[in-house]
């Protein structure tokens, strides 16, 4: 049985992991080889132990946990962006589990969240234009590309990537 919960301090290094993984995946040939070969889990692992250690007023991390392994989670922070709303800052799930409805029901949860918290109904996340299966599942749940940009990446180079929309996210929950 799947549960979802809010992150706690000790998941840190779990996160980290499975975003890196995730990463290291998905963004092949995005990426930088030497990064995705290489620092990946020692960047990732700084970033959710500022994150959890010191979470941001504005922050919400929500976990899905099956018989006690993290399998996924999603990353929201609350009244982002003055015309975007909330940035949806990660999503991920665990390769081997997608296709269960575990990204829908994070999303979810993060857009349940945001409706309760936020002043701004809409919420907003960034997608490599390469991505093309995360920019299937977001259309797919209603979210719709709004604007593109050239952005660095982690571990250097830079990739194109798309913001999409949900301008309600009543379409969500």
């Amino acid at each position: 049985m799947i549960t979802y919960r809010q992150a706690l301090p000790t998941d840190i290094e779990l996160i980290a992991q499975l975003h890196a993984r995730s990463w290291q995946h998905a963004y092949q040939g995005i990426l930088t080889d030497a990064f995705l070969g290489g620092a990946i889990l020692d960047d990732r692992r700084a970033v959710w132990q500022e994150r959890l250690a010191t979470p941001a007023d504005n922050q919400y991390i929500l976990t899905a946990v099956e018989d006690d392994k993290l399998i996924g989670f999603v990353c929201v922070f609350c009244d982002h962006d003055e015309q975007w709303g909330s940035l949806v800052d990660n999503l991920h799930v665990s390769r081997e589990l997608k296709g269960r409805g575990i990204g829908t029901e994070l999303l979810r949860g993060a857009a349940r969240w945001v409706r309760q918290t936020s002043v701004h109904p809409s919420l907003h996340l960034w997608v490599f234009e390469q991505n093309l299966a995360a920019r299937r599942f977001y259309a797919y749940l209603g979210g719709e590309p709004v604007e593109q940009t050239v952005k660095n990446n982690p571990g250097g180079g830079n990739a194109v990537s798309l913001r999409y929309v949900w301008r309600d996210t009543a379409v969500l929950v």
